[in-house]
């Protein structure tokens, strides 16, 4: 008996039932029964054959096994069901025109020989319009979604986290409480992996997978535009024709200074150079008075630490070191000293911050030079080279505006008695209150006959 394969897909199956490629199957395989056919069935559900990036696995083993002689033909509901891409019917046509076996091929809609000329041309002709029909309903899909991003409106797909599965623009608190809590601690220097820690001792996991987040999913999870409303398309942040960001229909979990201000410590962290030492109190917050370079906190043999000027750094003279736990005991006195008697770390008045002026200004000149130019006032050559400077100095501001954020989200979620609660804070919330109290904190060289002299130790209080 002729043994066949009965291909059948679908592009979309979003009830994820099967119904679409089930009912096809049963019209295959009474086309099949009709020739006197078996049929072997091959089956690609929800897999678009128009997509070049998309690989039908049954598509391919259904080749496979037409080549080895496992099956003598195809059939199918119809060709658009088996091929959307010419270079696809090329590769069946290929078999076809070289088997030295007689191969079968029929379709419910319409019949095409393969191995004739005729056959072949009606095939090609059919699957080129199939194409471009494809084609011009992707660039309607991609057109509808773009003027959709542009509005601000919600894209396709579940709720994401955080968001209310049963309407995507209303927070779920289950979901957006814990998430703004997290925020909140991520500003305050907290670790990731202690925040996701403390999530996955609360029972709180992804919506998609139902495990717990890792680090990596926990870090995108704070990054996410969306947190701050912003709309996203493709990848990218959608901006309006003055070049301000388009806000989305749903409810914010964050403002946008506080999203800029984590994607800014993420970056940060990110960069070589960087100070991205935790283990000791004011690595990389001391400096050397020699040299003025960053200094080091380096364990010692006797399992205590010294901050160093270490050597090998380009400029550092490698001379100065001091004594680390009573120099961290001496700044620990000093950023307590207005806590003694109870005072709320977090009572300092938030300060604005001092260049949103400047800000302002640039974003103003950004905006009437896009405007000029639409207006034909300004040449062409005239308005890249001066938006490049201009959003320069803009992605430069915005990103000291984050940093600052960033830094007075300590006092903002301070604790209620910093020198109480100084022992159960992470090294890296000690390190934030250092930070937002003192610039840095100056070694200078020692003098002879003394093991630690404070006054080498020159704090310098931010202004």
């Amino acid at each position: 008996m002729v043994r066949v394969g009965g291909y059948r897909r679908i592009s979309d199956d979003d009830t994820g039932t099967g119904d679409g490629v089930r009912t096809q199957g049963e019209d295959v395989d009474d086309l099949a029964a009709g020739h006197g056919w078996d049929v072997v069935p091959y089956e690609d559900n929800d897999l678009s054959a128009f997509k070049r990036n998309v690989r039908r696995p049954d598509f391919e083993r259904m080749l496979k096994d037409l080549k080895a002689g496992v099956i003598d033909g195809i059939t199918a509901l119809d060709l658009d069901r088996l091929i959307r891409q010419p270079r696809d019917l090329e590769r069946i046509i290929d078999i076809y025109e070289t088997s030295k076996r007689k191969l079968v091929f029929d379709t419910c809609t319409a019949s095409y020989d393969l191995t004739t000329p005729e056959g072949r041309f009606m095939a090609r002709l059919f699957v080129n319009i199939a194409n471009k029909s494809s084609a011009d309903t992707s660039r309607r899909i991609k057109r509808h979604q773009l003027d959709k991003a542009k509005r601000g409106e919600e894209g396709g797909g579940p709720a994401p986290f955080g968001w209310s599965p049963d309407d995507k623009s209303k927070l779920w608190p289950q979901e957006s409480t814990p998430l703004r809590k997290a925020i909140d601690d991520f500003l305050s220097n907290k670790r990731i992996a202690t925040i996701a820690r403390e999530w996955e001792a609360a029972g709180i996991v992804s919506r998609t997978t139902g495990k717990p987040f890792s680090q990596t999913n926990f870090s995108r999870l704070l990054t996410r535009p969306r947190n701050c409303g912003l709309r996203v398309h493709q990848g990218e942040i959608m901006r309006d024709e003055e070049g301000s960001y388009v806000r989305g229909v749903w409810e914010p979990i964050c403002t946008v200074e506080e999203w800029e201000a984590i994607c800014a410590v993420f970056e940060n962290r990110r960069q070589p150079g960087k100070d991205t030492a935790t283990k000791y109190l004011l690595s990389g917050i001391t400096r050397c008075g020699s040299c003025g370079e960053k200094m080091r906190g380096q364990k010692r043999k006797d399992g205590k630490h010294t901050y160093v000027c270490v050597a090998n750094k380009p400029g550092a003279c490698g001379k100065v070191s001091v004594v680390g736990e009573q120099t961290d005991d001496l700044i620990r006195q000093l950023v307590w000293r207005d806590a003694d008697n109870s005072v709320k770390a977090s009572a300092m008045p938030p300060t604005q911050w001092p260049d949103q002026a400047q800000l302002d200004a640039v974003e103003s000149d950004i905006a009437n030079l896009r405007t000029q130019w639409k207006a034909k006032e300004v040449s062409s050559s005239t308005f890249v080279f001066m938006i490049g400077e201009l959003e320069s100095q803009q992605t430069q501001l915005r990103h000291a505006r984050a940093l600052f954020t960033a830094e007075a989200a300590t006092a903002a979620n301070g604790t209620v008695n910093l020198r109480d609660a100084w022992k159960g804070m992470e090294i890296e919330q000690q390190r934030r209150v250092v930070r937002h109290t003192l610039s840095a904190v100056l070694i200078h060289p020692a003098r002879k006959g003394l093991r630690f002299d404070p006054l080498r130790v020159e704090p310098l209080i931010k202004k």
